[in-house]
């Protein structure tokens, strides 16, 4: 199979409800859009997220899948209730369970050196200069965005076709693991975390029905499995 017919690479863009920041979102994304055109990666965002009663539960469900995740850094992203309580502590929790990529790109000037776990990534534009200090924001956003697609060509590079049986087992797999470790730890929390896996790596493409499928069986054992635990 070649790259091109490969699974695309899933991004996630966080960032501020401000206009602002939704206007440098998307030009970020469209600058992408020759990639996304040829079927190399999908872009997510909040605007888009699959549908779901919960938006955490719907955010969870990109971030169990996404290779990317792109912080677009500002003052509004810094004090926004919903980026800060919410979605950046899934991002760092994410990324040490399934090794995303997460990349800042500073959009305006803030004090995000201020934030541990911001400061120690690597801002896509050099010096970690803010996009809106640029005395030319189109070279700004170019070179952020030659920056995303070198990323991009080296995952894509790094990836391995995986039949879909195989692609199961490895899940499967992952999620029997955490089993394990739960039923050792004897901790309730441990087995909702066991639970959110399944829901999110088994059923990572909202769009698979046979992911679905593998999502709802692996739920129904794991509730068994607790409700066995607790009796």
């Amino acid at each position: 199979m070649s790259h091109d017919s490969a699974h695309p690479i899933d991004i996630l863009f966080v960032y501020s409800p401000s206009e602002k920041d939704a206007r440098y979102k998307s030009r970020l994304q469209r600058d992408l859009s020759p990639m996304v055109n040829k079927g190399w990666i999908r872009l997510w965002d909040r605007g888009n997220l699959p549908p779901d009663r919960s938006t955490t539960r719907a955010f969870e469900s990109v971030l169990a899948r996404a290779s990317i995740v792109v912080l677009l850094v500002s003052p509004a992203f810094l004090s926004d209730e919903l980026v800060q309580r919410k979605q950046l502590p899934l991002v760092w929790q994410f990324r040490q369970r399934v090794g995303s990529s997460v990349i800042p790109v500073i959009a305006r000037p803030c004090a995000w050196k201020e934030h541990e776990e911001i400061a120690d990534l690597a801002p896509l534009l050099a010096g970690g200069d803010a996009i809106s200090c640029s005395s030319n924001e189109d070279e700004a956003f170019l070179e952020v965005g030659n920056g995303l697609r070198r990323l991009i060509r080296d995952k894509r590079a790094a990836l391995r076709p995986v039949p879909p049986e195989e692609m199961y087992t490895l899940r499967a797999a992952l999620v029997f693991e955490e089993a394990r470790a739960a039923h050792t730890a004897s901790d309730i929390s441990a087995w909702e975390n066991v639970a959110i896996l399944a829901d999110r790596v088994l059923g990572a493409d909202p769009f698979d029905e046979d992911a679905q499928n593998a999502s709802r069986r692996a739920q129904m054992l794991l509730a068994q499995l607790r409700a066995g635990r607790a009796a």
